[in-house]
C-alpha cells in the first residue's frame, strides 16, 4: 500500500508535468494580465483532465509490468473506450472527497485574518532577527540590549489543525471507495487496458546465482558482538543524517516563528526518536528481519522459536533497548546466544547467517 502511494505521488508529478507546463503556464500568463483566478482555474482544469486517467494508471501499477502507467501516449488513447466508466469513477471520487476539501478550505476561510496576521508576524520577526544580527556584527548592540519580537497568535491554527485531523478520517473513506471501484474497473476493463499480468520469464545460469538467505536457527549462528556493533554503526549514519535534517528544519521554523531554540531542539529530538523507533521496528519485523545495517552484516532478528517477530515485539524490543542503554549490551558477552537484556525481556535474539556448504555435485556446476 505504501509503495502504491509513493508511485501515485510520483506519477502525479511526472504525468501532469506536460499539462501543467502548457495549461498551467497559459493560466499564469493570463493571470499576469489581470484576469482573476486564471492560474488556479488552469490548475483545476489540469486536475480534471488527468483524473479520468487515474483508474487506468493504478490498474497498471498493480501489475508486474507497469511501464505503460508512466507514458501519456500509452494511457491517453485507451481512455475513449472506457470513458463512461472513467468519468463515473472520477465523479465518485470528487463526491467522496468533497467533505475533505470543504473542511480544510472552510477552516482556512474561517481563520483567514488570524492566519494572515500570524504570517505577517513571522515575517516581521525574521526581519527583526536579521537586522539585530547585522547590528551585532557591526558592534552596534549593547550587551544589555535584547531582541524584541512580536507575540504570535498560535490560536489561529487550532481550528485549521482540528479540521485537518477530522478530514483525514473521512479521507480514509474516500480512499476505500476509490480503491474498491478501481478494482472493479480493472476487472471489467482488463482487455481494453491491455494489462501485462505476467512478468517475462528470466532464466539464470547456475554460476553466480545469489540464493535468498534462509532465516532460521539451524542455518545461522549467534551474532558476534563486533558484527552487531558494526551494523549499529551503519544504521547510525542513516539516523544521524535524519537527525541533522530535522534539527536544521526545526531551527529554521523556530527562527521564522520566534520559537525558543531549546523548544525547537526538543521537538527535533522527539520526532527523531519516533522515526528511530519506526525505522528499527518496521525493518526487524519485515521480510528481511533486520535494519539496513543488519542486512549488510548478514544479521537478522528472530524470536526464541526462530520465527519472524511481530511489529509490536519489534517496537517493544527497540524501545526497551533504548531505555536500558548502555547496560543492554552487558549480557551479550555472557549469554550463550549472545542476547542483550532487551532480547531476554522480549524473547528475541540476533542471528548471523551461516554460509551454506555446497554439495559436491552443486560445486561442480
Amino acid at each position: 500500500a505504501a509503495a502504491m502511494g509513493f508511485k501515485f505521488l510520483s506519477w502525479m508529478l511526472v504525468f501532469s508535468f506536460p499539462f501543467v507546463l502548457v495549461i498551467g503556464g497559459a493560466g499564469y500568463l493570463i493571470g499576469e494580465q489581470g484576469v482573476p483566478y486564471a492560474f488556479p482555474a488552469s490548475m483545476a482544469l489540469v486536475f480534471l483532465i488527468i483524473l479520468p486517467m487515474f483508474p487506468s494508471v493504478m490498474a497498471h501499477f498493480a501489475m508486474p509490468v507497469e511501464l505503460d502507467a508512466w507514458l501519456v501516449p500509452k494511457i491517453a488513447p485507451r481512455i475513449p473506450s472506457m470513458l463512461t466508466a472513467s468519468l463515473m469513477w472520477s465523479v465518485l471520487f470528487l463526491v467522496t472527497i468533497t467533505p475533505v476539501v470543504a473542511l480544510n478550505v472552510g477552516s482556512y476561510l474561517y481563520n483567514k485574518e488570524a492566519i494572515a496576521e500570524f504570517s505577517l508576524g513571522t515575517e516581521s520577526n525574521a526581519q527583526t532577527r536579521i537586522e539585530f544580527t547585522q547590528r551585532q556584527d557591526k558592534g552596534e548592540v549593547d550587551s544589555n540590549e535584547k531582541i524584541e519580537l512580536k507575540s504570535l497568535n498560535w490560536d489561529a491554527w487550532y481550528v485549521p489543525l482540528g479540521a485537518y485531523l477530522v478530514s483525514t478520517f473521512w479521507f480514509s473513506v474516500t480512499l476505500l471507495v476509490a480503491g474498491r471501484s478501481n478494482g472493479l474497473f480493472t476487472y471489467y476493463y482488463k482487455k481494453e487496458l491491455e494489462l501485462i499480468d505476467k512478468a517475462p520469464e528470466v532464466t539464470y545460469t547456475a554460476k553466480g546465482v545469489k540464493e535468498k538467505p534462509i532465516f532460521n536457527l539451524k542455518l545461522s549462528n549467534p551474532a558476534p558482538f563486533v558484527t552487531r556493533y558494526m551494523a549499529k554503526l551503519i544504521d547510525s549514519v542513516v539516523l544521524v543524517l535524519i537527525f541533522g535534517f530535522l534539527v536544521g528544519f526545526l531551527l529554521f521554523i523556530g527562527y521564522m516563528t520566534g520559537m525558543a531554540t531549546e523548544m525547537s531542539l526538543m521537538i527535533a529530538v522527539g520526532v527523531w526518536f519516533l522515526v528511530y523507533l519506526i525505522y528499527s521496528s518496521s525493518s526487524e519485523s519485515g521480510e528481511l528481519q533486520g535494519t539496513p545495517g543488519k542486512q549488510m552484516m548478514k544479521l537478522f532478528v528472530v524470536n526464541k522459536e526462530g520465527n519472524r517477530i511481530s511489529g509490536g515485539v519489534a517496537f517493544g524490543r527497540i524501545f526497551v533497548y533504548t531505555l536500558l542503554l548502555p547496560v543492554a549490551w552487558i549480557t551479550m558477552f555472557t549469554d550463550a546466544e549472545g542476547r542483550g537484556l532487551h532480547d531476554m525481556i522480549l524473547g528475541t535474539q540476533v542471528r548471523m547467517i551461516k554460509e551454506r556448504k555446497k554439495k559436491k555435485k552443486e560445486a561442480e556446476v
